[in-house]
């Protein structure tokens, strides 16, 4: 495990995250390696709280679902990560896989996904094969100990069967073994790739390291695997969009349109009680910068008065949030309660209307 980080010596971000990852023209972050993985730079304290509510409307957990979408995108993301040769070594067991399995948790640090560390691991190429770690202040468990999951298939190219308890608050220990998945989910929440469309939008590039420069007011805690909005202190974490998109299409395909107004509603009602920064931007174009700084998309128009807001985001990653936080921002610059209209296009392109009622 790597004791320090590499970070530019101007804005101070890791050059991991500005080096194998790309800010597009079009709002978007995509992996360097494979601009087919599309990533969102987010706060991510609100994510639990929105799974606990979805499950409290529906009545019934979600974690299976969760857990799923979050491991087949990591072995995604992996998969391109690390050299074939390298992959094909350790499943032959010619290479020891613990300081790669300890360089991947570096890169869920940089993520800000907490502290992941390696306790046991047997890889002899059979059944008995196993893995055992330990998790510290992961953003979400869930999503994390499928982080790990997803990253140990990618290496091993086969099916492992995963399981956690927790140890203490902010602890968890995760037991991995080489099984099959259940057959319940399989060929179902199959994720779309991501289609590039052009922009025109820039943003401004650090003079050290060729990354955003809106990325200096973030603080990467390495150790602890924490990144934090040194200006509202706000934990941030980056993600692949698809994994949370594709668990709401999962559901809303089994429950109907109530999940999204679920997830619509807690984003709306985080943001009006001062959660999300977004509604600290001082113009049109600001807030253009700072939804493309965090991947959301391309800010194409928005026209806003104290009767109502119109809006179009280009390239939309994660439309239900974009719309919940929108309703939110809105009335809370304004105080006033506002109804919703919204739809996303063929295109991927979000269209919001709001109409205050107070």
């Amino acid at each position: 495990m790597a004791e320090e980080m590499d970070t530019c010596h101007v804005c101070g971000v890791p050059r991991f995250i500005t080096g194998e990852h790309l800010w597009l023209d079009n709002g978007d972050i995509v992996q360097a390696r494979d601009q087919a993985n599309r990533l969102v730079f987010m706060e991510c304290e609100n994510i639990e709280p929105v799974f606990r509510l979805i499950e409290r409307t529906i009545g019934f957990p979600i974690e299976r679902i969760v857990i799923t979408a979050m491991r087949r995108a990591v072995r995604s993301y992996i998969t391109h990560l690390i050299p074939q040769e390298v992959k094909e070594k350790i499943r032959k067991s010619e290479l020891d896989p613990v300081p790669l399995a300890r360089s991947l948790t570096d890169v869920a640090r940089y993520f800000g996904y907490g502290r992941i560390e390696i306790l046991d691991v047997r890889n002899q190429g059979d059944p008995e094969d196993y893995l055992i770690a330990d998790l510290y202040r992961p953003f979400s468990v869930s999503m994390v100990a499928a982080t790990l999951q997803g990253a140990v298939e990618a290496v091993m190219g086969s099916e492992r069967r995963m399981s956690y308890i927790q140890l203490f608050p902010g602890a968890y220990r995760v037991t991995m073994v080489n099984a099959p998945h259940p057959e319940e989910l399989k060929g179902r929440m199959l994720m779309q790739p991501y289609l590039h469309r052009d922009g025109g939008l820039e943003l401004e590039r650090c003079e050290g390291c060729g990354g955003p420069a809106g990325l200096s007011k973030y603080r990467w805690d390495f150790q602890e695997g924490i990144i934090t909005d040194t200006v509202f202190g706000r934990r941030m974490t980056l993600i692949g969009p698809a994994e949370l998109e594709v668990v709401f299409d999962e559901l809303e395909a089994e429950l109907g349109e109530s999940v999204s107004r679920v997830v619509i509603e807690a984003q709306r009602r985080f943001t009006r009680n001062g959660f999300f920064n977004l509604s600290e931007a001082a113009s049109a174009e600001e807030f253009r910068t700072q939804l493309a700084l965090r991947g959301m998309g391309n800010l194409e128009d928005i026209s806003v008065d104290r009767n109502r807001l119109t809006m179009k985001l280009r390239n939309a990653a994660l439309p239900l949030f974009v719309v919940g936080i929108m309703q939110g921002v809105y009335e809370r610059v304004l105080d006033r309660d506002s109804t919703l209209e919204w739809e996303v296009t063929r295109d991927s392109d979000l269209i919001i209307e709001l109409r205050a009622t107070r």
